[in-house]
């Protein structure tokens, strides 16, 4: 919110001056950009926030809808849940589970039930590593975690 009204201010005072400094504006001009440059970034970051997970919960049933399923090559599958429903924590919009049994492949918009332990997506391993929580993080991912129980497709 700050830079913004700073870039407001560059802005008009670039304005202002460009007659009696012609320099000076090009100067004014550059800062704005920059500011602005700030201003975009900032909104970008708050309009994908997602709200993570603060710290990790037990293997609990969670109820929710899948929206997209991953065959690996050993016959596991990673499903991408939304609105994960799970006891005494808000809905989470969207949830990665690494299931390893089923009987039946899930496929997008079913509704499952599964129990399973989450965690809040991991950060680097090492400084300047390669850091998945903030991938995943910019993709509205709140948690990943692990199926214990075989998955159930309710409807």
């Amino acid at each position: 919110m700050h830079a913004a009204i700073l870039a407001s201010v560059t802005l008009c005072s670039a304005i202002l001056i460009r007659k009696k400094f012609p320099f000076i504006k090009y100067i004014l001009l550059a800062s704005f950009f920059i500011i602005l440059g700030y201003v975009i970034s900032g909104y970008r970051i708050y309009s994908v926030a997602t709200e993570t997970l603060d710290k990790e919960i037990r293997p609990t049933n969670i109820a929710a809808t899948v929206e997209r399923v991953h065959l690996y090559e050993d016959g596991k599958i990673r499903l991408t849940l939304k609105d994960a429903e799970i006891r005494g924590v808000k809905p989470l919009s969207l949830v990665n589970v690494r299931v390893n049994k089923f009987s039946d492949m899930p496929y997008p918009g079913d509704k499952i039930k599964i129990r399973a332990g989450l965690m809040p997506p991991p950060g680097p391993s090492m400084p300047g590593d390669y850091d998945y929580g903030r991938q995943v993080w910019f993709q509205g991912l709140s948690a990943v975690g692990y199926a214990v129980t075989e998955l159930e497709i309710t409807k």
